[in-house]
Order: C-alpha cells, then sequence, then structure tokens
C-alpha cells in the first residue's frame, strides 16, 4: 500500500522541483536570456505550481483534508528538496562546467547600474566592488538557497491557506 505522507509527497515533489528548476535554469542559459528579469518571475509560477501539485495529491490521499500545517510541512520539504538539488547543479555548473557564467552575471549587473541615470560612475565602481565578495559560486550557492527557502515560504504560506481543508471535528 503507497501510504500519503507529508515526508513521501514533500520529497517527491522536491525532486520534480529540483529537475524543474535545473531544467528552466539551463533552457535560459541555452538561449542567452540570463539576467531577463521577465523569465526569473517565471520560476516562481512553477514553485507556486508544483506546491499546488504536492499539496493536492496530499490531500487525495488523505480524504479530501489536509491541515495548515501539514501543507506547509509538505510545501518545505518541497521546497527544501529542490532548493538543494538546484543548489548542487548550479554550483557545479558554475564552478566547473560554465566558469564565465559569473561573469557574465557580473557584466549585466554593471550594465544596468550604469543604465541608472541617478547613478554616478563612482558609485557603479562602488556597487561593484561591494557585490564582487558575492559573486563566486560558494556565495551563489549560499545564497541561492536561503533566496528560494525565503521566496518559497512566501509562496508555501499562500498555497497551504488556499489548499486547507481541516477534518471536521479536527484541530
Amino acid at each position: 500500500m503507497n501510504e500519503t505522507t507529508v515526508k513521501s509527497i514533500g520529497l517527491k515533489y522536491g525532486v520534480i522541483l529540483g529537475a524543474v528548476s535545473i531544467a528552466f535554469f539551463l533552457v535560459v542559459y541555452l538561449l542567452d536570456m540570463v539576467g531577463n528579469q521577465a523569465l526569473s518571475w517565471l520560476i516562481f509560477v512553477f514553485i507556486g505550481g508544483i506546491l499546488f501539485l504536492a499539496m493536492k495529491e496530499f490531500k487525495e490521499g488523505n480524504e479530501g483534508f489536509m491541515s495548515f500545517g501539514e501543507g506547509m510541512r509538505n510545501g518545505m520539504l518541497s521546497i527544501g528538496v529542490g532548493s538543494l538539488i538546484s543548489t548542487i547543479f548550479s554550483y557545479i555548473f558554475m564552478k566547473f562546467i560554465a566558469t564565465d557564467y559569473l561573469e557574465t552575471i557580473e557584466d549585466i549587473t554593471r550594465e544596468r547600474l550604469e543604465e541608472n541615470p541617478n547613478m554616478t560612475e563612482e558609485q557603479v565602481e562602488q556597487a561593484m566592488q561591494a557585490s564582487s565578495a558575492f559573486m563566486t559560486a560558494e556565495a551563489s550557492a549560499i545564497f541561492g538557497i536561503l533566496y528560494t527557502v525565503v521566496i518559497g515560504l512566501i509562496i508555501c504560506l499562500i498555497v497551504s491557506a488556499i489548499m486547507k481543508k481541516d477534518k471536521p471535528g479536527g484541530i
């Protein structure tokens, strides 16, 4: 018998989220669309959709019921596993495969700063020096996980609130 638990669903959809994140990253990279801000918002749609599917499957396996807490545990496990998988991939990618990837990000950052009419050339240089400490594969991995978990938490709160359905008479 296949038991529907927070752990089983969270792990399953965490792997799916990690795979979708990697595929999305590779498509953006291969199509030379790195830095496209509109596309960067699309990953939030994927996250929300995957969390919705995870919670839907959990509810279906539990007689149509899911507490807010079960939704949060399910979603955050999915986010954690997906974030870990995609972060390991992106670290390996930046460190060993496309070693110029962070230079591309740095160039895009410089271009955007230089386009800002309120910034002097000196301010652009100061901003670039300050951001250079974060332009390593290691820093990207750490901040990538933190960013994904925080954004994932917000999306998870919303999806859990929408999807919850407490058992009658339950807590």
